[in-house]
């Protein structure tokens, strides 16, 4: 029996443009560039327990970082004119460029 975990980071300055804005509703755009970063290991049984990895030896892992791009667009509902609290929808889409021949191995994700 194998084992494994993940690590996957995202960094992104993405500067939020308000597109129309009421009381209650608003709508807003938002977009800019980041980073990446994400490290994936594998585990495999071993006679011995230790503090790093419990009863699991470290067979392989792969690291890499990679430039990422990201767009959305959401609408805000404000329960009271005057409240702090605001219920939000939005969508966002994030490309992230991977070195090709690199785990995973595609161009982009």
């Amino acid at each position: 029996m194998q084992n494994g975990d993940e690590n996957f980071f995202v960094f992104s300055l993405s500067p939020t443009y308000a597109i129309f804005r009421t009381a209650r509703w608003s709508m807003y755009s938002s977009g800019g560039v980041g980073a990446s970063w994400k490290q994936v290991r594998f585990f495999q049984p071993k006679n011995t327990c230790t503090e790093d990895y419990g009863c699991y030896a470290q067979v392989a892992s792969q690291t890499s970082g990679q430039p990422a791009l990201n767009a959305g667009a959401g609408v805000t509902y404000r329960f009271h004119r005057n409240g702090g609290f605001e219920l939000f929808v939005e969508a966002r889409y994030l490309e992230m460029f991977t070195p090709q021949r690199t785990f995973p191995g595609f161009n982009s994700a």
